[in-house]
């Protein structure tokens, strides 16, 4: 279960940084086109989220503009700046050279009157506002139908509730019934909401004042259209209020998106960061994949990556570079311009993918880099470069011998392959140019028939060598298998009887070798069953002589210096009885058919309950014991028994032969995989060097009479092996060290 949720730990600490680093890209190209949407179309975000487009700072913008526009129309003014751009307002695509060339064409070739004209025709279709521009009491431009708007009445059409009233002098202004406070304190400054005449300090001429214009604005734009199919077929009218509309929704929906954007980016930020362990450790895990990559494959992948970002990036910046410079004219350019960042929302989201996809890319081959000490082993040029290397090579060491003595003469035969290959593109490069003359011919026919022949007798001599490269990988195997003990199978027959004779006497050295190692298990065996036997019959007298000493100790009224005697035959014999147990045992072992009985069992209870076993003897000591052992389960297959009596060897020969006042540690240590104990203690003697103090009555010290057989070592040994558990000895100076390994079962356990 814990491992499950390791798993599952690993799998979300990583979502969330790739999470966190996917919306850090999101969040600064929305945010990017966020801040160039609203500086083109200057809608700020309060607007964004006004509930009705009448109450934002671009409808009044509009408003004051076209209402300009409708008094000079009145008054007779030139309408050029406006007719220009409004004969081109349209949803249809033009580009800017047409647009330059209406715009010329409107200023200078056509009179005061078709521009007023021109404009006209380019509002009066748009029904999302209605207008009516009087002079002097006649009406001159209307789109309403008659008698519907009227603005000195406050009359206007259903579904329209915004008017707007210009006396000549004054511009009234009601909305949903009430009247709008126009002018304030009644003077104009650069932040009122309303550019109209009729402040203390923006009057109108003389001949405006004759003017009268009203303005009506539909509550909810609608899109128009219209159509001409004798000529152009359809198309959408100005449309400019409902534009307005969309793009503050448009843009109201940006705002959240981009709010909704961050939040989950700081959340994913957060757990990335308390996560940031587990994220380490996937990150050297994909490290470890990534390195089997061939490094061209990275190099043409990184290569890729930045040409992709560089183009993408230089994309995205073009589109916001375009977005800035072409800021928002309510009047002149809103049309024109539609809101991109929402228009062409695929657009951006092709941007953002294939950033992504480039950023993971070169992130990916950064880790492989940090993680790797050599992210360029992986290599096919290498690789490619290695086998022909090793081909080549008379020591080559990764192939077999025969086909090492076959690619010997590759060299040659790839030359004169060569050498034909030129002739041959020679010979047709003078046919074709007309160069070939009879002399020529005969020379050029006898030089291609010399490297022909040269190039068909390597091939010969390559091919009737196979066989005795087949016959020396046979010898060569055959000596292999004899070096790793494998003597059971002879050479076979071969075909080459130059190495007839090598074969056969390779089989004598093999059939000797098999004589000696059978004289030598039959020696062991031998003696193994000599020290059984020999330890079986003694077992008898002794426990005769044992009992005759108990016998002797009931006596009473025995002589002071017989009772010792007595004594020395007791201790005698009780180390004679342990020696011959423990030789048994030995040679138990050596024929393994020593039983244990595997079980599941925790080494660290297991060493802790031999220590308190052996406290007395520990506390009679002037030694101190000095452990380190997890406290939780370290679960390992062995034979409880057999072990205990290992660790109780360990610990007697190190009270017996550490130095006096001298510490000795036991540690138990594992990394999941294998569980390993140490015994260290300081001899209290000079330890030789090149003695295996394992095999059976061997001593550090010869000259010592301190009553030890020589067997502790080795019956550990035997135990530990019996239980399929490894045993060392390591000595360094007088530092003497003891390790015992098993497997590590405690996860599998869990």
């Amino acid at each position: 279960m814990d491992i499950k949720w390791k798993k599952c730990k690993s799998v979300t600490s990583y979502a969330s940084f790739v999470a966190a680093l996917c919306l850090l890209m999101a969040v600064l190209l929305t945010g990017s086109g966020l801040l160039a949407a609203m500086q083109s179309i200057a809608i700020s975000p309060a607007d964004a989220f006004r509930g009705d487009y009448q109450d934002t700072k671009a409808f009044r913008q509009y408003i004051s503009y076209r209402l300009e526009d409708f008094i000079m129309m009145a008054a007779g003014g030139s309408t050029g700046a406006s007719m220009g751009t409004a004969a081109v307002s349209s949803d249809i695509a033009v580009s800017e050279e047409t647009a330059a060339e209406v715009w010329e064409e409107a200023a200078g070739e056509l009179s005061a009157a078709q521009e007023r004209r021109e404009l006209h025709n380019a509002l009066k279709d748009d029904k999302n506002m209605l207008y009516t521009i009087s002079y002097d009491g006649d009406t001159l431009y209307s789109n309403a139908e008659e008698g519907t708007l009227d603005g000195a009445a406050g009359k206007m059409p259903e579904g329209y509730n915004f008017l707007l009233y210009f006396d000549g002098s004054k511009v009234y202004l009601q909305k949903d019934g009430k009247t709008i406070d126009v002018y304030g304190d009644g003077y104009y400054r650069e932040n009122s909401d309303w550019k109209v005449p009729g402040y203390h300090n923006f009057t109108t001429d003389s001949k405006s004042k004759k003017a009268s214009v009203t303005i009506a604005a539909a509550k909810t734009p609608r899109i128009y259209m219209k159509a001409d199919y004798s000529s152009y077929g359809e198309e959408s009218v100005s449309n400019r209020l409902y534009r307005l509309n969309q793009d503050l929704y448009s843009l109201r929906s940006l705002i959240l998106f981009f709010g909704l954007l961050t939040a989950l980016f700081a959340v994913s930020l957060i757990l990335a960061v308390l996560w940031r362990k587990q994220i380490k450790s996937v990150n050297q895990f994909i490290a470890a994949k990534t390195k089997k990559i061939w490094v061209e494959v990275k190099a043409v992948l990184c290569l890729g990556s930045l040409l992709l970002l560089i183009i993408a990036g230089t994309e995205v910046l073009r589109e916001l570079y375009w977005s800035l410079q072409n800021s928002y004219d309510v009047v002149y350019e809103y049309d024109y311009y539609i809101f991109r960042i929402t228009g062409s929302i695929w657009t951006w989201l092709s941007y953002l993918t294939v950033i992504l996809v480039c950023v993971w890319i070169l992130f990916f081959l950064g880790n492989d880099i940090r993680y790797n000490r050599n992210p360029l082993s992986s290599s096919v040029l290498r690789s490619l470069w290695n086998y022909i290397f090793r081909m080549f090579r008379f020591k080559g060491a990764a192939l077999p011998v025969q086909k090492k003595i076959i690619f010997r003469y590759l060299p040659a035969f790839l030359g004169e392959g060569m050498v034909v290959s030129l002739l041959l593109l020679l010979g047709f490069r003078l046919y074709y140019s007309g160069s070939f003359y009879s002399a020529d011919m005969f020379l050029y026919v006898l030089a291609l028939t010399a490297a022909g022949l040269t190039l068909a007798a390597q091939f010969w001599y390559i091919w009737r060598n196979r066989s005795a490269a087949e016959d020396i990988e046979a010898l060569i195997q055959q000596i292999d298998r004899i070096k790793e003990g494998k003597i059971a199978e002879e050479v076979p027959a071969l075909t080459d009887p130059d190495l007839g004779e090598a074969a056969k006497n390779l089989n004598d050295i093999r059939n000797g070798l098999d004589i000696a190692v059978q004289e030598q298990i039959k020696s062991e065996r031998m003696k193994v069953e000599l020290v059984s036997n020999v330890s079986h019959d003694i077992k008898t007298p002794l426990t005769s002589i044992i009992s005759y000493v108990d016998l002797m100790n009931q006596e009473p009224d025995l002589p002071e210096h017989v009772k010792d005697y007595v004594k020395i035959l007791e201790s005698k014999s009780q180390r004679l009885k342990s020696m011959v147990q423990d030789v048994f045992e030995i040679s138990k072992a050596a024929s393994r058919q020593l039983p244990v009985n595997i079980e599941t069992l925790d080494l660290g209870k297991l060493i802790r309950q031999t220590l308190a076993d052996m406290s007395e003897s520990i506390e009679r000591s002037t030694l101190s014991v000095k452990t380190r052992i997890p406290e939780e389960p370290v679960l390992i297959k062995a034979d409880g028994q057999r072990l205990y009596r290992v660790f109780q060897n360990l610990l007697q020969n190190a009270l017996q032969y550490s130095m006096e006042h001298s510490r000795i540690f036991i540690t138990l240590e594992t990394d999941g995989i294998l569980a390993a104990v140490s015994v260290k203690n300081i001899s209290r003697y000079e330890l030789p060097d090149r003695i295996d103090y394992t095999e059976r009555f061997v001593r550090g010290d010869e000259s010592r009479s301190d009553g030890g057989s020589g067997l502790g070592l080795s019956i550990a040994k035997s135990f530990v092996e019996a239980c399929r558990g490894s045993f060392r000895i390591d000595i360094n100076a007088d530092l003497f060290v003891v390790t015992v390994e098993f497997r590590d079962i405690t996860s599998t356990t869990n």
